[in-house]
Formats: structure tokens, sequence, C-alpha cells
């Protein structure tokens, strides 16, 4: 296949490098944008770079609008000689193509193969000898927009997609692999079980959890709708094992042992590993309700959970309020404000070993922040991000909600090592007030978690450089933590640029 290159006249950026004695800061740069673009996101990549991808509207606005994706290592030189663009439409319309970056990271010799992915239609695969190469999916129109996640192992780059029918529609999946050779791409079709004491009507559906060298690991969560019913247990989670040929093994299935409707849903985070993106089905979804739009979570938002193959367990965790009341359907009822907005009491920390069977139970305390006037307390609101630590150094658990963030690092036995209140940057914004945990990044090891900027504070040289940042800067940042390295980047919208910070961590 014929390598290729990729420039857009609307992008142009240049890259100056200087070494600065700033707070001891290692490195710095500056990434000039053309006017109408900015940064939506940032990536990790490989175990020292990063994606940044950009979002704009060109001056012309008879020209097409168009995504932009970066790739920068450590040192904050670029990777790429352009950067990879998409097109949209032009006019007046930003382009919001969805764009999925990942790599994999060959663990003999660390070198690293990039892949950027717009909506399951066009590939771009990036070798570490800066080819960079385009290629059509195949993958049929019908499935590109049903996309149940994207991922990279040793086989290569692999999306999987829903074909289900109607009345179960996580049952039936198609896994694509595209290898890291060639682009040569293969089919396999997966098919889940349906989990046992489902409610008819339950909005739940199988999500991919972790990628292991065996296989998958799919979760399930089983709410119960119908207070009255007593053949089925109020919350309940459904885990089972894909080999690398699609085949599903046995089911593992976990009854939390609930006896109040106390628990309350939340947006929780379990694919915030480089190489693993997990798209569908939706914890949540925009519903159109006569001109306004309402934010829905599903019952897959009733439990968070973390498969931590390794170690042979599954980590839940569920929020609650005692104070929560539930119509004999189980819906919330309607309170003060006509919705469910009490604030989260209690977060409910579960380990269970892969018979099903309960290891530990550890409740987290939190202590809500009082609420403003402009503040969410809806379902919504409430963030929770799990992740297991390698070996037996346990794992993190973070909540996050308007003013109140906690960050928890348990052992394995599901006991508090470190309990860490988190203070958010605050700022006003057009009629309401934002809040950004600037440093709310995953952590991938123990020692990732006690060098972090929220644990080491003023020891942290990212941290120290933030607080010096004036108020605008502040919440025009963005935090990403690499292997060897922390990287802070500053949006300039006045001067159409981006200032990128690097600092060696310790």
């Amino acid at each position: 296949m014929k390598p290729i290159s990729f420039f857009s006249p609307f992008l142009f950026a240049c890259l100056c490098l200087a070494t600065s004695n700033l707070i001891a800061q290692d490195k710095k740069a500056e990434l000039e944008l053309a006017a109408k673009y900015s940064p939506i996101n940032f990536v990790r990549g490989g175990n020292n770079d990063f994606f940044m991808i950009c979002a704009g509207q060109p001056a012309m606005t008879t020209a097409p609008s168009s995504n932009a994706v970066f790739k920068v290592d450590a040192n904050l030189k670029p990777l790429w000689k352009e950067p990879i663009v998409f097109k949209g439409m032009g006019g007046f319309t930003v382009y919001t193509g969805e764009i999925f970056a990942l790599s994999y990271t060959d663990p003999t010799d660390q070198s690293t193969i990039d892949y950027v992915v717009e909506d399951g239609s066009e590939l771009f695969q990036s070798l570490p000898n800066g080819t960079l190469t385009k290629k059509d999916t195949d993958i049929p129109k019908k499935e590109r927009y049903k996309k149940a996640a994207l991922f990279t192992n040793a086989a290569g780059l692999n999306i999987l997609t829903i074909k289900g029918d109607e009345t179960f529609p996580t049952g039936t999946l198609n896994w694509y692999t595209f290898a890291h050779k060639g682009l040569a791409s293969s089919k396999r079709t997966i098919t889940l079980p349906v989990p046992p004491n489902i409610d008819e009507d339950n909005e739940s559906g199988w999500r991919l959890n972790q990628v292991t060298e065996s296989g998958l690991f799919f979760y399930y969560v089983s709410y119960k709708n119908k207070v009255k019913d007593e053949s089925r247990p109020i919350l309940s989670c459904h885990v089972v094992q894909v080999d690398l040929q699609g085949k599903t093994g046995p089911m593992i299935n976990i009854d939390l042992g609930l006896k109040k409707y106390t628990v309350m849903r939340l947006q929780y985070q379990q694919s915030n590993y480089p190489g693993l993106i997990v798209d569908q089905p939706k914890l949540s979804e925009w519903v159109l309700q006569g001109k306004t739009s309402t934010l829905r979570l599903n019952e897959n938002a009733y439990m968070g959970v973390q498969i931590d193959a390794e170690n042979k367990r599954i980590i839940t965790v569920t929020a609650s309020n005692d104070a929560l009341a539930v119509s004999k359907t189980g819906a919330a009822k309607a309170i003060a404000l006509g919705t469910q907005d009490l604030p989260v009491e209690n977060l409910n920390v579960g380990i269970y070993g892969f018979d099903g069977k309960e290891i530990a139970k550890t409740p987290l305390k939190i202590s809500a922040a009082k609420r403003g006037a402009t503040d969410d307390f809806t379902s919504a609101s409430g963030n929770v991000d799990i992740t297991a630590l390698p070996g037996d150094e346990g794992f993190t658990c973070r909540f996050t909600s308007n003013g109140t963030g906690r960050l928890w690092l348990l052992n394995p036995k599901g006991e508090i090592v470190q309990d860490l209140k988190l203070t958010p940057l605050s700022y006003k914004e057009n009629f309401g007030r934002n809040y950004d945990f600037t440093f709310a990044s995953p952590y991938f090891s123990l020692k990732d978690f006690n060098d972090a900027p929220y644990m080491a504070k003023e020891k942290s040289r990212s941290y120290q450089f933030f607080q010096k940042l004036d108020d605008k800067e502040k919440k025009n940042a963005w935090y990403i933590s690499l292997k060897d390295a922390e990287v802070l980047a500053v949006f300039d919208s006045k001067g159409n640029a981006v200032k990128l910070n690097s600092f060696k961590k310790n």
C-alpha cells in the first residue's frame, strides 16, 4: 500500500522548542494554529507521546470545516510531518465527526504504532518509521455508527460493532481486526448470552471492560424495575470472557445483595486505558423532549465495574443516598426541584472473585459541597473512575461532582490506604459555574499515584507551574500523564496557539 501524507491549507503548525528554568521545567514549546482552530481533546498515545485533536471552522464560511490530529512526544517534538485532517461540510456547521486515536506499543522493543479512525470508516496507520497509510475499513455503513469499542493488541487494531436485534441488541457483535503489518483485515462474530433474571424492559447492554492476552471481558448491569418482584435482585452484575477466536465462556453472576432502593445512577468511566476506547452501549444519551434535551442515563449507569483479570477479581462501585425514594417501577421519585437531584452520600465498593463470591465491601463516605444556584446535582453530574493497579498494588477510585472531589487508594483487601480531597478549579462562564479537576488523570501504578500532582502537590513541578498561571490560562489547560513525563497544555485562543510544557516525572 502506498504511503501518503495529509495537509490542510486551513491549518498550519509550527513548534518552537526551548529550555526553561521556570520551576524546574524541562521543555516548553508553542504550537501555532490557523485561525478558528482549537484543541478539543488530548489523548495519551504510546508510553511517552500524545495526540492533540483539534476542531475548527475556517474564516471562509463557504470552505469545508475540519478536524485535525497531531502527534507530539514528551520532548514536545512533532512525530508527524503534517497533521491528519478530516474535512467536513462547508457553511457554518463545525465538523463533528467522531475521531478515535489510539496506539499499540510493542513490549519487546517499545516501538509504537498509531491509529486514527474517523467514525469507523476511514483508518490511518502511522508506523514508527513515520510512514502514514490510509485505508477504508470496509465496515458496512449500518455498523459504522454502532461501534461497541476500539482497541489495540498484538494482532493489530480491533473494532467491535453491534449487530444484534432490537430485543437484545448487544447480544451479537462483529469483531474486525486490521493487522499491524499491511493492515490485512479479518472478521469474527461474537455471540453473548442473555443474562439471567433481567427485566423485559431492561435498558442495559454488554460493554467491553478489559482486553487481555487471552481475550476480552464484557460486563452487563441488571437493575430490577418492578419493586414488588421478589424473583430477582435489585442490582446485579454479569461478566463473560471471550477468547481470541470469539468463543464465549461461562457467565459470572454477582448479586450485590441490596435490600433497599437507595442506589443512584452516575457516569462511570471504565475505559481510561491507552489503546482501549469503549463507545457503546452508551452510559448516557441526549433525549429530545419537546423543545429541550435531557441527558438520560441507562441501567449500566447504576454500577461502575472494573474487571481485574490479572488478579481474578471484579471491582464494583455504586452510589447511594438513604433519602432516595422510588416508585413502583423502580424509578426515582420527583422531589423538591422536580428531578432526582439528591447529592451522593456514599460510594459502596465491592470486590468479588471470578466465582461470583464476595471478597470485601468498603463504604466510601462523601461530604457533598454546598450546592450553588447554578450547580448540577442531577445523576448526570457525578463521575466515578475506577482503575486497577498492577500486581498487588490495589486500585484507585475517584469521584467528582461540581465542587466535590475525592480520590481513594485501596489495597487488594478493599482497605482504604489513601483518602484525598480534590479541589477543582472553579470559574463562572456564561450563566453557570464550571468545575475543572485538571489533574484528574487515571494512574497506572502505585508510583504513578504517589507522584501525581494531587498527591505530591507542592513537590510536583507540574502542580507548581499550574498554580502560577492566571485564571484564564488555568481554565484553558489540559494535563496529560505519560510514562516518564507530565505535560500541561494551555490554549491561547487570542493568539491561536497551544503552549506545551513538559516535566520529567520523579
